[in-house]
């Protein structure tokens, strides 16, 4: 999920949104650029199948989390796996 935000622009509702969503999840703050480098190192990853498990393989793959889309009665919920691809 990306949420893209500026602090001038937030007001008190959205900053008790974002505080909540910081408390349950790892979150990555980061610069233009270091989005640029992560989704220039995402395209060139491959998420292959072996032995039964899924592996990512790509340069900066350590930190790629893979996340499954389960549906639960009319919802579509995901579920991101609790450790790192193996590779």
């Amino acid at each position: 999920m990306s949420i893209i935000t500026h602090l001038d622009y937030l007001i008190e509702k959205r900053a008790i949104y974002l505080r909540s969503i910081t408390e349950c999840y790892e979150i990555w703050a980061a610069l233009p650029g270091e989005v640029d480098s992560w989704w220039r190192s995402r395209s060139e990853m491959k998420l292959i199948r072996e032995n039964n498990e899924w592996e990512t393989l790509g340069l900066e793959k350590e930190r790629a989390r893979l996340a499954y889309a389960v549906l639960e009665g009319d919802k579509l919920l995901y579920e991101i796996a609790e450790a790192p691809c193996r590779g």
